[in-house]
């Protein structure tokens, strides 16, 4: 999937031009277009192994994504028991979603790797009353939390494990007490030192999006809110389109959606399986751990998608990855139905005795045509035409781009600068003179909805066309390149 991915996201785009800014040592230019996480910083040091950047990006996703498997078996091995945790680890590996995102130039697997390792980390310190494992779980949670904001969110899953454990559980007030004091005295002592020294760089106190996002959240009303008409009732409302324009109800329903997206259809079979109907693994009050777990991040989503009427499938994920013990049960409940089946009917004794494997290698045999698919099929012309203007000999010169095509300039090589949208025709000539850039090329498709009047003003501006007929096989976008009279 690395080796093979298609076009690098948006997202991928600015973490590589933020890791650039890093290795030449360019802090404070990263707030001019981005912010600061822990990603970058990972994709610097893969650079030094994989000198093309976007490979280094790809890799550092591979190996962090590859990695968290290791602390989710172990968690839930620790926790539960060995079979639960093999199946469960295999439908992470195998998981479409997680090996999409983890073949691309994201920060989610890092992010996966470090909360991974932080709640892992907390019931091993937790369960054995080591306070080296709680400062370690700490460690973890705050690089989670730097590399993405929801990562705050493993600081009251770790303090609710305690307070079940030794508050409900085991009667040990003072344990939970010293055991949290360490937790949140970790935080300071671990960091300060290391964002102190990045203040010296930036000249400012850096918390990445924590101290940018989270501020923004709350400020928000939900004015983005995408209200329902109602066709068939211009003098009213149904009560379906009632209910469809109630922001809990449709911030409800944008969160489920994305939680069970996240999933394969098979692992939704399996989940339902594994929540209810139990029949050979009763419910466990283990599973409160994971309980906990999934639903803070699902009223984190769902706190998310009230404020600004979206959540990603990367949210339904943090759900969708504490889930897969359920997905697990579920696996041995059908199977132990199978297994009935077979005594009833007789079956072949070669299949009954190793039912289980069949059916977990039928599953997984179903699931990796999905895995292998190409998480963004459309969209290559941007990294073929890209490759070719890099071999027409464009690679070293600066162009200027309309954003949304800004990948195109990615895989072309060299500087680009991205012009101003929404704006008149009449601002583009100034700014792209002073911006330095020696060619413009935009998509002839959407350009007017970027530059109002750039067709019929093309001379005004100080545009010469520049005939590539590469460019007129294309069918998914329409490029066009200009060289900026000066």
């Amino acid at each position: 999937m690395v080796l093979t991915a298609d076009v690098i996201t948006p997202d991928g785009l600015l973490y590589i031009k933020i890791a650039r800014l890093i290795d030449a040592g360019n802090w404070k230019a990263v707030y001019e277009d981005g912010f600061y996480s822990t990603y970058p910083f990972i994709i610097v040091l893969f650079q030094k192994v994989f000198h093309d950047w976007e490979t280094a990006g790809r890799m550092a996703s591979a190996v962090l994504g590859s990695l968290a498997v290791l602390p989710f078996f172990s968690l839930l091995r620790r926790i539960f028991d060995l079979k639960i945790a093999v199946v469960a680890s295999i439908f992470f590996v195998l998981s479409p979603r997680l090996v999409q995102y983890s073949s691309d130039v994201l920060r989610e697997p890092l992010f996966w790797c470090c909360s991974l390792m932080s709640l892992w980390a907390a019931w091993k310190g937790i369960e054995g009353r080591k306070w080296i494992f709680i400062v370690l779980a700490a460690l973890f949670a705050g690089l989670a939390s730097f590399t993405r904001t929801e990562g705050l969110a493993l600081i009251p899953v770790i303090i609710l494990w305690m307070a079940w454990v030794f508050l409900y559980r085991d009667r040990k007030v003072l344990w939970c007490i010293g055991l949290l004091m360490v937790f949140l005295a970790s935080f300071p002592v671990i960091f300060i030192g290391p964002l102190h020294l990045l203040k010296s760089k930036t000249g400012y106190w850096e918390l990445g999006q924590i101290g940018t996002k989270i501020p923004d959240l709350l400020e928000k009303r939900g004015d983005a809110f995408p209200a329902l008409r109602d066709k068939d009732s211009p003098d009213g409302e149904s009560f379906f389109t009632q209910v469809a324009n109630n922001r809990y109800v449709f911030s409800l329903w944008e969160t489920s959606s994305k939680y069970f997206r996240s999933f394969h259809v098979v692992l939704i079979v399996l989940l339902l399986f594994g929540m209810v109907r139990r029949k050979i693994i009763p419910y466990s009050e283990k599973e409160v751990l994971f309980l906990i777990w999934f639903s803070l991040y699902f009223l984190l989503a769902l706190s998310y998608a009230f404020k600004v009427s979206y959540v990603s499938t990367r949210h339904g994920l943090l759900m969708g990855i504490p889930s897969l013990l359920w997905v697990s049960i579920g696996f041995w409940e059908l199977n132990s139905r199978l297994e009935s089946l077979a005594a009833r009917r007789s079956w072949n004794p070669k299949l009954t005795n190793h039912l289980a494997v069949w059916f977990l290698i039928l599953i997984c045999l179903t699931i990796i045509p999905k895995t292998l698919q190409s998480a963004d099929r459309g969209k290559t012309e941007l990294k073929t035409g890209g490759i070719y203007l890099k071999g027409a000999g464009y690679a070293h010169e600066s162009f200027a781009v309309e954003p949304r095509i800004n990948r195109l300039t990615f895989y072309k090589g060299g500087d680009f600068i991205n012009i101003p949208i929404g704006i008149d025709h009449s601002a583009l000539g100034p700014f792209l003179k002073t911006s330095g850039a020696r060619f413009l090329v935009v998509d002839e498709r959407t350009i007017e909805e970027s530059i109002r009047g750039f067709r019929s003003h093309i001379d005004d501006i100080g545009l010469e066309r520049v005939d590539i007929p590469e460019f007129m096989t294309y069918k998914e976008y329409s490029f066009a390149v200009y060289r900026i009279r000066r």
